[in-house]
């Protein structure tokens, strides 16, 4: 079974260094008709990130469909 391998976008960091990509932020922009998406290792998740990502953040934790991520 092959495995998808991501990239951050702030430090080339791979999915495939990590045991899990859980933690990871990814997610397609929402509107974007050329297919962009936001990628980011945990060290890189910010409140734009994840409001890019078409997510919120409340109680200090961001939140993009049903990914959570605690912000502190």
């Amino acid at each position: 079974m092959e495995k998808t391998i991501y990239v951050c976008s702030v430090c080339g960091e791979t999915t495939a260094d990590w045991d899990t990509d859980d933690d990871w932020l990814i997610a397609n922009v929402p509107g974007s008709t050329s297919g962009e998406m936001v990628i980011r290792c945990p060290k890189h998740i910010t409140e734009y990130a994840i409001r890019k990502a078409g997510g919120r953040v409340e109680g200090g934790k961001g939140i993009v469909n049903n990914w959570e991520y605690d912000l502190s």
